[in-house]
């Protein structure tokens, strides 16, 4: 739950996620054998997120809108996979409301920086204003 805090989010979509996650995340504990969402890859490939900034980025090509971050998530969706397509949105989501510029989009080194974990110390970081001062 901190560091949701320390992210820059509310008390309140703090607590939320963490019970979202917890949930979740406990769902694959369940004796099913078929319990993961989604296309499960282990690897970041570079390549793949080129791809999805070259389908789906139609304002600018390095950055995404929300709309179009939203199509992103319902072109590549399983059939018949509803905890996946409700993760998958979540997941966007939150990193939508997490890395989007001042003017709404989210850029391609955000989604990379997700990817190779940065992302979160950046964001800390910049909610505690050091970002800019070390520099």
């Amino acid at each position: 739950m901190f560091g949701f805090r320390d992210l820059g989010f509310n008390i309140i979509a703090c607590v939320f996620f963490t019970v979202l996650i917890h949930v979740a995340m406990s769902y694959s504990t369940l004796p099913v054998s078929c319990c993961f969402f989604g296309p499960a890859t282990l690897l970041f490939i570079p390549a793949n997120l080129e791809n999805i900034f070259s389908k789906y980025a139609h304002t600018k090509t390095d950055k995404l809108t929300f709309k179009e971050l939203w199509h992103m998530t319902d072109s590549s969706r399983n059939a018949f996979d509803f905890f996946g397509w409700t993760a998958s949105k979540l997941e966007w989501g939150v990193l939508y409301m997490l890395a989007k510029d001042s003017e709404g989009f989210l850029s391609k080194e955000s989604v990379r920086r997700c990817y190779d974990g940065s992302l979160f110390d950046y964001c800390a970081d910049l909610q505690k204003g050091a970002v800019g001062k070390a520099a």
